[in-house]
């Protein structure tokens, strides 16, 4: 898994699957190329609501593998940008933040613990079931990011 993102991430195409069309060839190339959905809340097994940012390739009109980032650390996908070179090669990026933070609910735990992979595990099936998502859910990020895939 991390070597296909790392290559996806290095500018090389993706053999697995061509990106879905757009909606309308003449917009392609204008604007950003990506749009952001921020602090969508995503609802758990027990009722509390993480708080995600989706970032999705512009005017898409297909179904689109996905990254997951569950953090502890700011979403706003700032500091590498991530979300949108992700986005701009195909993926639809989820951070997520873990209960406590940012307007997530719950009270964040100092260990990872039982209710980081139950989270997790819910914010994946989530993903999978939405219109966009073509049921590919694949986990990102190193350090703390990385201990909660």
């Amino acid at each position: 898994m991390t070597a296909f993102l790392l290559f996806a991430l290095s500018g090389v195409d993706r053999a697995a699957a061509p990106v879905p069309t757009m909606q309308s060839p003449t917009t392609q190339g204008v604007g950003p190329g990506y749009d952001i959905e921020m602090s969508r809340m995503i609802p758990t097994r027990d009722g509390i609501a993480l708080e995600a940012w989706i970032t999705k390739p512009s005017h898409l009109a297909g179904k689109l593998p996905a990254v997951l980032e569950l953090t502890q650390y700011d979403i706003d996908s700032g500091r590498r940008q991530e979300s949108v070179a992700l986005a701009k090669r195909g993926f639809v990026f989820v951070q997520a933040e873990v209960r406590g933070r940012g307007r997530s609910g719950g009270e964040k735990s100092d260990d990872l613990g039982l209710q980081v992979g139950r989270d997790g595990y819910d914010l994946v099936e989530w993903i999978a079931k939405q219109p966009w998502s073509d049921g590919h859910v694949f986990m990102y990020g190193g350090s703390f990011v990385g201990m909660t895939q």
